[in-house]
């Protein structure tokens, strides 16, 4: 775990790390060692969707906001 540590503290050791490692598998491993169970982190298939969701209508929105923006320096 140290060595995370002292990658983490230098900016081209973790450039470097970020770019060699797959974070998932990382991440998997490290709750293995810590004896987390991930399942109980999972998002359901259902909070899944429902998540996609509310980010689809965030997007939307600010794509909204964004065309009304321009159109009001448009219009000024």
């Amino acid at each position: 775990m140290n060595i995370l540590g002292i990658i983490a503290q230098n900016d081209s050791l973790t450039q470097a790390f970020l770019q060699k490692v797959d974070m998932q598998k990382l991440l998997n491993l490290l709750f293995t060692l810590a004896n987390v169970d991930m399942n109980a982190f999972t998002l359901s298939q259902r909070q899944q969707m429902i998540n996609e969701l509310m980010q689809r209508q965030q997007e939307a929105m600010q794509q909204a906001q964004a065309a009304s923006i321009v159109e009001v320096k448009r219009a000024g």
